[in-house]
Parts: C-alpha cells; structure tokens; sequence
C-alpha cells in the first residue's frame, strides 16, 4: 500500500467520525473498520483466486473509453489509477468507500422503519446492528467493481423515496449510477418507482404527474439502449424467452454454478434468494454463505405476509411501496436469468435491501401501534380536571 491508500484510509475514518455525528449513532465507526477489513480480505483472496477487480485495474488507460457497464469501471478505475498512481490495493481502499457509504444509508433506512418516532429497545437494536454487520453485505460491496457503486446506486435512489417530491436530484443520480453500471437494473428502477407513483394516493396529483411523466420519459429514451445492452432483437415475448433461455445456459463453469433452466419459477427465486443452503454450500465461505441465507429465509418466513400487509401503512407508504415492486421485479428478472450461484451471491445485494426494509418494517408498525394503544390507555385512565 502506499501514502494513496492511507491517505483515503484516514479520509474514511473522518468521514465514518462525521456521519456518527450526522445519524446520530456511534456504530458508523465500527462499521468503517469493519468494511475496510471486508476490502482487505477481497484484496487478498483476490491474489490467489479469479477475480474481475484484477482485470478492471490491468485496464490499459489508452484503451478505456468512456461506456456502461464494464467499460464504465475500466474506464474509472483506470482513470484514477493513473491519476494518484495508484496500487492495486489502493484501489481497493477507495472503491470500499461506495459500498461502505451505501451501508450506512440502508442502516438509516432499517432504523427509520423500525421506530419511526419511538426510541428502539436493546433486542431490537441487537438485531439491527447483527444484521447490519453481515460478512455478505460487506464483502460483496468492498471490492473494485461494479457491486459496491451499484448498491450505493439503489440506497441512494431507496434514500430519496422517503421524500420523492423534494429529492429529485437524489432520485436522478442513483438512477444515473444504476443506469451506468447496469442499464437493466436501471430500467427496473425507473419502472417500478413510475408503478409506485402511479399506485399510491399518498402523492399530491401535481407531484405526481411531473414524478410519472419523467421517470416515463427517461424510460422510453433509455429502451432501444436497454435493448442493446441487453441483447434483444424485438420487444416481443419470443426474444425476450429466448434471451432467457440463452443466460441460463450461459456462466455455468466453476464450482458455484447449476442449471436452474430445468427449474420451475418459485424454485429459481428460491435458489436465488436464498442458496446456498448448507447441503449445496462450496467450503469454509459457502458455509458462511448459508447462515446468512438461513437467517434470511427465516426472516422471510415470519415477516414476508405481515410485511404484504403493511404496504398500505401510512408510514412511509411510498418507500415500502416502492421497496417492494422493485425487490420482487429484480427479483424476478434476476433470478431467472442467472444460472452461476456464485454471481447469484454477489448479485443479491441489490435486492436485499428492498427486502429488508419490508420485513423490517412490521416491527416498526407493531411499535407504533403499541405506543397509540398506550396513550388511548393512558388517556382512559386518567383523571378528568
């Protein structure tokens, strides 16, 4: 490492110093160091295992025009590389920053569906900060790639949906960076917050008009470039099968890859959301790998009806509502399309959050109802001057 590495080091502990003080909890820290230890693990399994962040820092500068998708990173990465003359695991110390910032942004999110205006207890505070502090949300977004600004893509654009009318600018950019990395995802954004908009009431018509008629407009331009991207001839439903079928058999060496194209639809979301599985878990990491997804299909489990139920809460109706349509579309067009489970994996972090806010928030609806039904008691109780 070199004085380029420390110096962003030192960077990120200040800013982890200042959002502590900006969300008002003293787990930011923690949280810093604990994503910078995520980074340095990529960094070394990366030296001695296959890695996509080895080819984005070989990017050759001369080489790396300005595109989406990968070319995007090769091009950023390149870019600054050359700029602060870089390492290898200086990069690495500077691309953990996105996703350590996105996880701080889906910390807020939990806490604010969680409580609402009422202070959290030990338990649930307990769960907040075990889930929050899970190995896979941090791994996966520590690396030089797409990963970690994809996700701090969505938490900003998830961010913005608390108050869409007054975070419009907050909306464009996390649909900008989406857009970049993964036009796909991107274009699941726009559509399902353009759903969302359209859906609820709890937009006044004006917003609501300018908010669907923009996320509409942006839709129909970023089509035909979708379209490329993405491989398909004609928007008919033919195409659109046939590219399935052809990202089903794609990706499928290595030894975290299966056939899913032989599978019904609710075991491919099944085997997406929540594989592997212990029985199917591939050494130390997949074991790993499991318990999380175990703790996942758990929460799922217990919370996913009540959590349907809640959609129409008045608390934060539109990001719930919003969380949900976008989870289940790019869980879908996800979970059908992606035959290696060790993508599948790295991939899943853009779905969680969505997922997490949803089961989260019953909790938060169950407090605030607890805390009404104890003023209407106390309110009945008391004496009458």
């Amino acid at each position: 490492m070199t004085a380029v590495g420390v110096t962003f080091i030192a960077l990120g502990l200040v800013l982890s110093i200042v959002l502590s003080f900006y969300v008002r909890s003293p787990i930011c820290v923690p949280l810093f160091v604990y994503h910078l230890i995520a980074a340095l693990f990529n960094w070394s399994y990366s030296l001695s295992h296959p890695a996509d962040s080895i080819g984005y820092y070989a990017a050759a500068s001369y080489s790396s025009q300005f595109g989406v998708s990968t070319k995007f990173v090769d091009w950023l990465t390149s870019r600054l590389r050359d700029l602060l003359d870089a390492s290898y695991l200086d990069m690495f110390m500077i691309f953990h920053l996105f996703g350590y910032v996105g996880i701080i942004i889906l910390y807020v999110l939990l806490r604010r569906v969680l409580r609402g205006e009422q202070q959290l207890g030990n338990a649930l505070t307990t769960a907040l900060q075990m889930v929050i502090l899970l190995p896979g949300l941090h791994v996966w977004t520590s690396s030089i790639g797409k990963d970690g600004l994809v996700f701090l893509g969505i938490l900003i654009f998830m961010w913005s949906a608390i108050r869409p009318q007054s975070r419009i600018f907050g909306l464009g950019v996390g649909l900008a960076i989406c857009g970049l990395l993964r036009p796909h995802v991107g274009a699941l954004l726009g559509f399902a917050a353009a759903l969302s908009v359209v859906s609820g009431s709890d937009i006044r018509l004006g917003p609501r008009v300018v908010l669907f008629s923009a996320l509409m407009c942006g839709l129909v331009l970023a089509t035909p470039f979708v379209q490329s991207f993405v491989g398909l001839e004609n928007l008919d439903t033919q195409s659109l099968v046939e590219r399935i079928e052809e990202r089903q058999e794609g990706n499928l060496s290595g030894g975290t890859s299966l056939d899913i194209s032989q599978y019904n639809l609710p075991m491919q979301i099944f085997t997406y959301l929540y594989r592997p599985l212990f029985l199917d878990a591939n050494g130390a990491l997949g074991m790993v790998v499991s318990l999380e997804n175990l703790l996942y299909l758990g929460l799922s489990l217990i919370y996913g009806l009540p959590a349907l139920a809640g959609l129409r809460d008045r608390q934060d109706r539109f990001l719930l509502r919003f969380s949900f349509l976008f989870c289940l579309l790019a869980t879908l067009a996800l979970a059908t399309t992606t035959a290696n489970l060790g993508l599948a994996i790295r991939q899943k972090t853009m779905v969680l959050p969505g997922l997490l806010l949803l089961l989260f928030s019953v909790h938060g609806r169950r407090l605030r109802e607890t805390v009404v039904e104890c003023e209407e008691a106390d309110a009945l109780v008391s004496p009458v001057v």
